[in-house]
């Protein structure tokens, strides 16, 4: 789950892992009273990706296995959202809708 936020949890499957992650925040399927409200505080744009507590799933799954993801999401009615890529390049990066890519300021909680 991603309790300890999105990135910091995407961060442990990356070090587990060996790769790197790509994420495109403007993918979150955030509600639509998250977005007016980051529409109103910009500054809290990292919230959806640093904040805690939010009891969701993070996954990957290689690239050629989509199509049955998919098949598995329509058949259970199950909404999934691809909300990025791995990387064979170590850490994480943000990329936003033009393409440009950056690293992240925060990444969420830290157990001791």
């Amino acid at each position: 789950d991603v309790s300890d936020g999105l990135l910091a949890d995407l961060g442990h499957i990356c070090e587990a892992s060996g790769l790197g992650a790509r994420v495109r925040p403007h993918a979150l399927p955030l509600s639509d009273a998250a977005r007016r409200a980051l529409e109103v505080a910009p500054d809290l744009a990292d919230a959806p990706l640093a904040g805690g507590d939010d009891y969701e799933l993070v996954f990957t799954l290689p690239p050629h296995r989509r199509d049955d993801l998919a098949g598995l999401s329509a058949r259970l009615d199950l909404r999934l959202t691809v909300i990025g890529t791995m990387t064979e390049s170590r850490g994480l990066r943000l990329v936003d809708p033009k393409g440009h890519v950056t690293r992240p300021d925060r990444v969420g909680f830290r157990h001791f």
